[in-house]
């Protein structure tokens, strides 16, 4: 079973003096995700979680899984997310509207699954923060997001991001840290631009379809307008609370946000 093969695979796994160097690379990008350092259901020595929860989170990978998570980091980053969204009642208009206003197409229409994981307590989401694991197009990431400004016309909050070899794997390690998926959502995006300040996608999703607009602030206004948006337009909840809202305008008990039907399979990028 993969339970037992992975048990197998993480007890032979050894730190070597190259490999301490690609760790702590990696551990600069994890280190601000809250890893318990609890040995509890971990197939490693207590010694080993004791104050290295980012380097020790990595033992529970393979070594082919760890070098691909380390080469693929390099070209991922620490960022300040700035954004908004804009509902919009009709596609066919938004993506006509779009092209009116010069911007292209940089990524096609994708098939999104977006899972989020927090404790059993959901201290993240209490804090505002949010663990999310998602898959699109045959490629894995992880993202970690802080908690908002708290106000303004603008959603901003810190995001650090890491494109993974492998979505079953990493799930499995964060369940071994005492993640549970608590959320998944789903959604088609495309992926739009114009010059190099900033994106819009199009988000299609079950509970309505939406331009998500990211970039510095004087930008988002001035392409919202440009867009015939006013700031009374702008929607700064995150899809899980705007499908809570939804739940709650509708009657329906709350579950996951995902469309009808069986989903797309899902695919991982193996290193």
């Amino acid at each position: 079973m993969r339970s037992e093969r992975f048990t197998r695979r993480t007890a032979t796994v050894t730190t070597s003096a190259p490999a301490a160097s690609w760790q702590r690379a990696i551990s600069a990008k994890l280190r601000y995700l809250p890893v318990p350092t609890s040995s509890r259901d971990w197939n490693v020595r207590p010694a080993m979680v004791n104050g290295l929860a980012g380097e020790t989170a990595l033992m529970l990978l393979s070594y082919r899984t760890r070098r691909a998570l380390m080469m693929r980091s390099m070209s991922s980053g620490t960022r300040q997310e700035v954004e908004i969204k804009l509902a919009v009642p009709d596609l066919a208009k938004a993506r006509r509207l779009l092209r009116n206003r010069g911007f292209h197409i940089k990524k096609r229409r994708v098939f999104e699954r977006n899972i989020i994981f927090d404790h059993p307590g959901t201290s993240l989401r209490n804090s505002g923060r949010m663990l999310r694991l998602r898959e699109a197009g045959g490629k894995c990431t992880l993202t970690y997001k802080g908690p908002g400004n708290g106000g303004g016309r603008h959603k901003s909050r810190e995001e650090l991001e890491v494109v993974l070899p492998d979505a079953e794997e990493f799930a499995l390690m964060l369940e071994r840290l005492d993640y549970v998926p608590i959320f998944e959502y789903q959604k088609f995006r495309t992926e739009y631009e114009k010059g190099r300040n900033g994106t819009v996608t199009l988000d299609e999703t079950p509970i309505g379809d939406y331009l998500e607009v990211e970039g510095e602030p004087d930008w988002i206004d001035k392409t919202a307008e440009a867009l015939g948006f006013r700031h009374a337009d702008y929607v700064t909840g995150s899809y899980g609370s705007l499908y809570l809202a939804d739940c709650k305008k509708k009657r329906k008990k709350p579950g996951n946000m995902v469309f009808r039907g069986k989903p797309p399979k899902l695919k991982t990028q193996r290193a």
